[in-house]
């Protein structure tokens, strides 16, 4: 299963949407009849800026999920902020096989799902930058992937 740009505010009350939208579409994982094994979401975890206060109502409607016994595994997009992030989701700062960045492997049976992190400039842009739209392999993981 895979969903992407949840797009969580959490600070505005002008995105409650957000918040209710996705417990809908979790409450609709949950009902399926068989449960999906993966729910791979890409990207954009966060509304704009990647504030830690999306992350914090984001997470406890994610966490349902895993609470499910679902495998859950979320990548990084241009809106989030990698810091802040793994605040909320530190198991992905030591499952990651290349150290500083969100990579997963997520295997799929007769395949391997390999998820990189192609944030740039997540941490030091000011608090209203939304980040740079372009991404970028950085060497560490490029090295990474070319061993796997």
């Amino acid at each position: 299963m895979l969903i992407s740009d949840i797009h969580i505010g959490g600070a505005d009350k002008r995105f409650e949407h957000t918040q209710a939208r996705l417990g809908k579409v979790v409450n609709a994982i949950l009902a399926m009849d068989p449960k999906p094994d993966n729910v791979i979401c890409f990207g954009d975890v966060a509304m704009s800026f990647g504030l830690g206060c999306d992350y914090d109502v984001s997470k406890p409607i994610l966490q349902r999920i895993v609470d499910a016994g679902i495998k859950l595994t979320l990548t990084l997009g241009n809106h989030d902020r990698r810091s802040e992030f793994l605040k909320r989701w530190p198991e992905y700062r030591t499952s990651s096989p290349v150290p500083g960045r969100v990579v997963s492997v997520v295997d799929l049976g007769t395949a391997d799902l390999v998820l990189l992190d192609t944030l740039k400039g997540t941490d030091d842009r000011p608090a209203n930058d939304m980040g740079p739209v372009e991404g970028t392999i950085d060497p560490a993981q490029l090295a990474w992937l070319e061993s796997f």
